[in-house]
């Protein structure tokens, strides 16, 4: 079963609660502190379903136990990021200060963060060095919410699913 993964329309959150959209940037810099980005694939469900509209906020402090969105780097040069919905079961430890995170070229201990999904049940560890960015999920787009679009800078079309 895929791991979920979102599409790259993100789409700002201003504070007055409407969505203005875009698809992702090249440096996730450019992103907006809110943005809206759909599911694809139902490995958090039924607690999140494949498609629904979630908003993520890349400034809100993210825990154990919060839903985030992992952004992980290409394998490939030139391949955009993956994204990944789950369920944050281990945080980044203490050192691990920002993202994009490089490992200490003469250690052997890794940073890593664990993280989790209810469909089929599974957990596993991603190496920070592997994480471009971790924003936290605040919950599902409202039903009744208008979406508007605008350009954000360096705008990508598509993440890889």
């Amino acid at each position: 079963m895929p791991n979920a993964t979102v599409r790259a329309n993100a789409q700002a959150m201003p504070k007055a609660g409407r969505l203005v959209g875009a698809p992702l940037p090249d440096d996730l810099a450019y992103m907006p502190d809110q943005y809206a980005m759909p599911v694809i694939g139902d490995c958090l469900a039924p607690e999140v379903r494949d498609g629904a509209l979630l908003i993520f906020d890349k400034t809100a402090a993210y825990n154990p136990g919060d839903l985030v969105v992992v952004f992980l780097r290409s394998a490939t040069p030139g391949e955009q990021p993956r994204a990944l919905v789950k369920r944050l079961i281990m945080a980044p430890p203490s050192w691990v200060k920002a993202f994009p995170f490089e490992d200490h070229p003469e250690s052997d201990v890794l940073a890593l963060i664990g993280v989790e999904q209810i469909n089929p049940q599974r957990r596993f560890t991603i190496r920070c060095a592997a994480v471009l960015a971790i924003h936290k999920c605040l919950g599902e787009v409202p039903a009744n919410a208008s979406l508007d679009f605008a350009p954000i800078p360096s705008a990508r079309k598509e993440i890889a699913q």
